[in-house]
């Protein structure tokens, strides 16, 4: 996952689930590298995945859902 550059040091959250109105559990929290970027893998048969961003003085806070399905 990428971010613009001007987002370097940002706080992402990644939450996981198996179903997509399931509940959702903190997996990682990580920040973005200069470039504002982040690489992370999913736990094994994690079908749904959310990242939240934390808020700053330059961007508000957003949540982003997605979904890996696997064989």
């Amino acid at each position: 996952m990428k971010l613009t550059p001007k987002s370097k040091g940002t706080k992402l959250v990644f939450k996981v689930s198996k179903k997509r109105n399931g509940k959702y559990t903190t997996f990682k929290a990580v920040r973005t590298n200069a470039q504002g970027k982040v690489t992370i893998t999913v736990p094994r048969g994690t079908r749904h995945w959310r990242v939240v961003t934390a808020k700053n003085a330059k961007f508000g806070a957003a949540t982003y859902q997605f979904s890996t399905y696997g064989r």
